[in-house]
């Protein structure tokens, strides 16, 4: 009966290790996919020459990751209020989307995020070329951030979570 015991308690810990690192491996998707849709957005903008709206809507009407949904979100946000300020907008998806509960962003993210929404819509496309430039800079230097972290805090939780259960067998067994 204490070995079933013991045994549980490494898988509850390992499993435990696994959920608390999967934290670190989504926050290099998300900033993947973001960087991803963001280029679709660009190509968008700069080919077909269509409004923002519809940009956001065709970017996020697959759906299938949270950069795509982030997108739809503001695309349903302009349409709800088109009197609405559109940084409110950007800054409400993002919330909603990479907030607190509901993804791995870290607050440098959102900012980063956010901060891009203040200047996206403002000009002609021609003028936000340096801005895309920026923020893709800057996600590139954000997903190069997080996939350290992710293969040093991840494993380290993953090793940690292991080691407190095989402990805590041990002083049960």
């Amino acid at each position: 009966m204490k070995i079933v015991l013991c045994l549980m308690m490494i898988l509850s810990g390992m499993a435990a290790g696994y959920l608390k690192s999967r934290s670190y491996e989504n926050r290099v998707l998300n900033l993947r996919d973001l960087a991803m849709c963001l280029n679709r957005v660009e190509s968008e903008m700069g080919y077909r020459r269509d409004s923002l709206l519809l940009v956001f809507r065709r970017v996020g009407k697959r759906n299938e990751n949270s950069a795509e949904r982030f997108f739809f979100a503001v695309s349903e946000g302009m349409e709800e209020n088109p009197g609405a300020d559109f940084e409110d907008i950007w800054r409400d998806a993002a919330g909603f989307i990479y907030g607190e509960n509901t993804a791995s962003f870290s607050p440098s993210d959102m900012e980063l995020l956010t901060g891009f929404g203040k200047v996206l819509g403002k000009t002609d496309f021609e003028y936000q070329k340096p801005f895309f430039s920026e923020m893709h800079r800057l996600l590139r230097e954000h997903i190069e951030e997080a996939e350290i972290e992710r293969g040093s805090k991840g494993k380290v939780y993953q090793g940690l979570y292991i080691a407190v259960s095989a402990a805590g067998a041990i002083i049960l067994f």
